[in-house]
């Protein structure tokens, strides 16, 4: 019973990387709204008060994030940050659970990325 828990969970995080590395791929072409749902679904991720997402995943959606707050857009005028002190909470968590530097510095990028955003528009929300 036990291995076969682990396996499905297994398959979970292969298939919940592919889906964040999918949104990552696209968010250039998502609209606003979608972009909207995408950041909310990758901070689900990274809040992830469940621990059913493993390091591996919660660095990907670090990753998808980081890269749609690069997209050339208004962006704080269409999105607010969700409980962007949550987030950046539980980014810290995961810089604790980081083994390599580059996983490290793209986890600092993102905090970095997420304070500049909100110190530059009022972008939390209310």
């Amino acid at each position: 019973l036990g291995g076969s828990r682990s396996a499905a969970s297994s398959k979970l995080s292969i298939l919940r990387f592919r889906l964040i590395w999918l949104i990552g791929c696209f968010g250039h072409l998502q609209s606003t709204s979608s972009l909207k749902l995408a950041h909310s679904a990758l901070a689900a991720i990274l809040v992830d008060s469940d621990q059913q997402n493993d390091v591996a995943v919660r660095l990907a959606a670090t990753q998808c994030m980081s890269d749609l707050l690069y997209l050339p857009i208004d962006y704080h005028r269409h999105y607010a940050i969700h409980d962007p002190c949550r987030v950046i909470t539980n980014l810290y968590k995961l810089l604790s659970e980081c083994n390599e530097i580059d996983s490290i510095r793209q986890v600092m990028t993102l905090i970095s990325q997420i304070i500049d955003e909100v110190g530059n528009s009022n972008a939390i929300a209310s």
